[in-house]
């Protein structure tokens, strides 16, 4: 009798988890995959900088790869991007027109970890190495 309630007691454990999974992912879901342009489209891209309002054309191609490579491979977060810009004390506004369009991103370190946020779509989780690189354009 007690392996049958402790199985029935596991089953209902286990159902009542995965329903709350499913529950969480609906009520705060992970922002869609960020959109970005293919580099060979790429006519412009300058990042600006809010510490001294310096900002940098970049017109070599590896840098162009480096950079769009580092936005393909950001992760989704849950985290709403609600404003304009982010509320962070620094960031780099990295913006880029590709084929008529525009692309606007912006890059902080927020808690220990570096995003990248597109306003009013999301938050993207991005590698530390990339506000690195992104730091050592700018010196």
């Amino acid at each position: 009798m007690k392996k049958i309630l402790t199985i029935l007691l596991s089953i209902v454990c286990l159902s009542f988890f995965l329903s709350s999974c499913s529950l969480l992912d609906k009520a705060f879901p992970k922002a869609n995959p960020i959109r970005y342009p293919n580099v060979e489209d790429i006519t412009e891209l300058t990042i600006f900088n809010s510490n001294n309002k310096s900002k940098i054309n970049i017109i070599d191609e590896t840098d162009i790869d480096k950079i769009i490579n580092n936005i393909s491979n950001s992760e989704p977060t849950r985290n709403k991007s609600v404003n304009d810009q982010p509320y962070v004390g620094h960031y780099y506004f990295i913006s880029i027109k590709a084929n008529n369009e525009n692309y606007y991103y912006y890059l902080y370190k927020e808690n220990g970890k570096t995003y990248i946020e597109k306003p009013y779509v999301g938050i993207y989780r991005v590698n530390n190495d990339f506000l690195t690189y992104i730091e050592g354009l700018f010196n």
